[in-house]
């Protein structure tokens, strides 16, 4: 059979190697497999083999953009992957045979007159013996080392959120149990399932927001958590946003709350502004200076609003509006304004 071309330089997505390209081709195994098919991965005798029990590849997938994904909150959704894949495995050496029912097809690297340099061609050959349902990709020249550097990049969490304690873990983010990146200010590691984050094509970019809104939800939900407090006092992106989803009755309230008065003492005040340490101080009561997410969150278990004692109306007035009008609008700094200018006028 006369071989598929595929118009892709060989120079394509040079920055990346050996997990990338493994990484694509899991990948989409793990997207059938959460389709109901069998999946596994495995590596023996310098050949790792990944396979599906389920489905055939078409000549169709071998378009750029072609893709069955689309809507769906599988992890490639770019219609991409396993042809870069195919691309960078060859590239790097490791030869490659997928076994799709009764052929198997075989990527090259090999000039074209055509178009005058290389591309990438795929082979067909027909089997003596059908493989039957299924895909299996096999990779050869896999050293040991490889496959464990692979291997660690694996998470068995694929299908729900979880936090990942553990030095070794510190930061490390897998997404639909494959290793996206290492954040460095987060203190513990994320196992997100596929619909939580959304992915570039490259399956490397994380947004710190979107990350740390993820995290701070898992911080909220989980039970009986002293190392929330520890997270919240050291203002960790892992709790940011921890303010966005907590609600009095959130079990980490409690548990902050409590930890905050052990430290503390139950009639401090917590504060996080140099005016709210003057109010404190003004007012007589004992403050500790805080994060401000660790502030608003021991204040959904109680009332820490701080009276201004010793100053008439007008000079509160006048401490509100230095103190706050940064988040005013400029309609409110007017009105403001006007209040003050008719108060002082009265005075």
């Amino acid at each position: 059979m006369k071989p598929f071309t595929l118009a892709i330089s060989p120079n394509y997505v040079q920055h990346w190697g050996l997990w990338e390209a493994v990484r694509e081709v899991y990948q989409n195994a793990l997207d059938e497999g959460e389709a109901g098919a069998s999946t596994s991965i495995r590596h023996a005798k310098g050949v790792l083999s990944v396979s599906t029990n389920r489905g055939r590849l078409t000549p169709q997938t071998l378009l750029l953009g072609q893709t069955t994904k689309t809507g769906t909150s599988a992890r490639g959704q770019f219609g991409e992957g396993y042809k870069l894949a195919l691309l960078v495995l060859t590239r790097l050496g490791h030869p490659v045979t997928i076994y799709n029912g009764d052929v198997a097809w075989e990527p090259k690297i090999e000039r074209d007159d055509h178009f005058g340099c290389e591309v990438l061609r795929i082979y067909v050959r027909p089997l003596a013996i059908s493989e039957g349902d299924g895909v299996t990709f096999r990779i050869g020249g896999v050293s040991d080392e490889q496959w464990s550097d692979i291997d660690a990049n694996i998470h068995p969490i694929t299908d729900r959120d979880a936090i990942l304690e553990g030095e070794s873990q510190r930061g490390r983010i897998y997404v639909g149990g494959l290793f996206v990146r290492r954040m460095e200010k987060f203190r513990y590691g994320y196992a997100l399932a596929a619909k939580t984050l959304r992915l570039d094509r490259d399956r490397g970019m994380v947004h710190d927001f979107d990350l740390s809104l993820v995290t701070s939800r898992l911080w909220t939900d989980r039970q009986d958590s002293p190392e929330a407090y520890a997270l919240l006092k050291e203002g960790a992106p892992d709790v940011q946003y921890l303010t966005s989803h907590v609600t009095k009755q959130s079990a980490v309230v409690a548990t902050v709350a409590q930890q905050f008065d052990r430290e503390h003492g139950a009639n401090t005040v917590p504060v996080s502004t140099q005016a709210e340490v003057e109010r404190a101080t003004a007012s007589g009561r004992p403050w500790a200076l805080v994060p401000e997410t660790l502030k608003n969150v021991v204040a959904q278990s109680r009332d820490i609003y701080i009276p201004m004692k010793g100053m008439t109306a007008l000079e509160r007035l006048r401490k509100f509006n230095e103190s706050y009008r940064w988040r005013f609008t400029d309609e409110m700094r007017r009105d403001m304004e006007d209040i003050l200018t008719q108060m002082e006028g009265t005075a």
